[in-house]
């Protein structure tokens, strides 16, 4: 393609961007439509409220364009007007009351949610009477079209984003975008520190479970730099961080074993017939199954695909079953501190970032 070509292209993308933009800014919909997207009404009981001027929209201007409203200026009944019926045109974002009582504003194109352990990443029942993702999001995400951009599967949790724009799913999830997910990986190594030695020095199992570690990230490390093959075929992966977290001597915690729950799937599905997975681990379903005379390793590791079950399938045919997978960052979005099962909105930063990855 000739420079030509090249500037004609990049033309036609910002003309597009700009378009886009220019139509959020001045789309006008039935107020309507908008009272029944951003409540629990249908369209015709909002319909019905705007009919019987139960409506209110914010129409104050003044310092328009300087600040957001204060608390005064929200609270002054002459800065509000009653919509004159249900065909009134008004913007989707408009600062709106209900009998006096304020309209949640629109959510923004993203929400971050922290996935529990044993839920479908689904907005409804599979016939399987196993809980869902959709079971815990609100009416009004619901009505907003916020769905799962992609998903984690059954066992594991961490970070799963919802959103309502498709472009923006689209480079979240396609690989030609490379947009990195970041995950932390439990899996097991057989402990052979021990064996025909004869420890008199704790700082001698501490010297020697250091090397096996040094060892071991160096060894993984290269594996998946160069790709592992899957039935999805070959996949790589960066290796960030390895640590020890539970090391196997006769002091060990057997309630702290007893807390691994062993990952089957990387996907919602229940089928595991590829070959190419252990057979160690793709039927295990509890820990009463998994080996306690080995170590357990944290893997923090960087994925740029989201194949089917792609992370556990690698590590497995590394001769690593994962124990536990959790999803801690996706693009320049970290899962943090977010409580198990509760959701948040993105900061600022992270919302510029996506806007930032739409306009690419």
């Amino acid at each position: 393609m000739n420079n030509s070509n090249l500037d004609q292209t990049e033309d036609k993308k910002k003309n597009k961007q700009n378009k886009n933009k220019q139509k959020q800014k001045t789309e006008m919909l039935r107020a309507d439509r908008v009272v029944s997207n951003r409540t629990s009404l249908t369209r015709s009981q909002a319909f019905d409220a705007l009919k019987s001027k139960r409506v209110s929209i914010y129409t104050s201007n003044t310092n328009k364009n300087t600040h957001q409203p204060t608390n005064d200026d929200i609270n002054s009944k002459n800065n509000w007007t009653k919509i004159a019926g249900p065909k009134t045109k008004i913007a989707m974002d408009a600062t709106l009351r209900l009998d006096g009582i304020p309209i949640p504003s629109i959510p923004p194109m993203l929400l971050l949610h922290h996935k529990p352990m044993h839920v479908l990443t689904s907005m409804k029942d599979d016939g399987s009477g196993r809980k869902h993702v959709g079971d815990s999001l609100s009416d009004l995400h619901v009505k907003f079209g916020m769905k799962p951009v992609g998903r984690l599967d059954y066992d594991t949790t961490g970070l799963l984003l919802f959103s309502n724009c498709g472009d923006l799913t689209q480079r979240l999830l396609h690989p030609r975008h490379a947009v990195e997910k970041e995950y932390v990986a439990t899996v097991s190594l057989e402990n052979d520190i021990h064996d025909g030695h004869n420890h008199n020095d704790k700082h001698d199992i501490d010297d020697e479970n250091q090397n096996t570690l040094d060892m071991f990230q160096t060894k993984l490390t290269e594996i998946l730099n160069q790709g592992v093959k899957t039935a999805e075929g070959i996949h790589t992966a960066r290796v960030l961080d390895v640590r020890l977290v539970s090391y196997h001597d006769s002091h060990d915690n057997q309630s702290d074993i007893d807390d691994v729950d062993v990952d089957v799937d990387d996907d919602d599905s229940d089928d595991d017939d590829d070959d190419d997975v252990n057979n160690n681990h793709d039927n295990d379903d509890d820990t009463n199954n998994s080996n306690h005379n080995a170590n357990r390793y944290e893997i923090r590791l960087v994925v740029t695909e989201g194949k089917h079950r792609m992370v556990r399938r690698m590590l497995a045919n590394c001769g690593y079953p994962v124990l536990k997978l959790r999803r801690e960052r996706h693009g320049n979005i970290w899962l943090g501190d977010l409580p198990i099962g509760d959701y948040r909105y993105p900061t600022q930063d992270e919302l510029q970032w996506a806007t930032d990855l739409i306009n690419k």
